[in-house]
């Protein structure tokens, strides 16, 4: 199954993770999973956190991508202080 079938272009016909469910008919992990796959492979799949759902994003989009892209880096900036602290923990600190 490829994925990219179901997931629209342009943020405007984003479809949720449970739409996204019902139409493949797989659990959320599956279509999380499936998603992850697509992007590794150079597809790239935006969800803005918003409520709206994922999507492919077209030349219109290029503001929201920046703004995944901000969102992306907020979160893994998160991630690495959360990181630290734990290899700190295991080394004594």
């Amino acid at each position: 199954m490829n994925i990219l079938d179901y997931i629209p272009y342009g943020y405007e016909n984003a479809v949720t993770l449970s739409m996204l469910q019902t139409m493949t008919g797989c659990n959320r992990r599956e279509v999380r999973r499936l998603i992850e796959q697509a992007f590794i492979c150079g597809n790239p799949i935006i969800n803005l956190q918003d409520g709206k759902g994922y999507f492919q994003p077209t030349e219109d989009d290029f503001e929201l991508v920046q703004k995944y892209i901000r969102q992306e880096e907020s979160r893994i900036s998160k991630l690495i202080d959360k990181y630290i602290v734990v290899k700190k923990y295991l080394k004594g600190e």
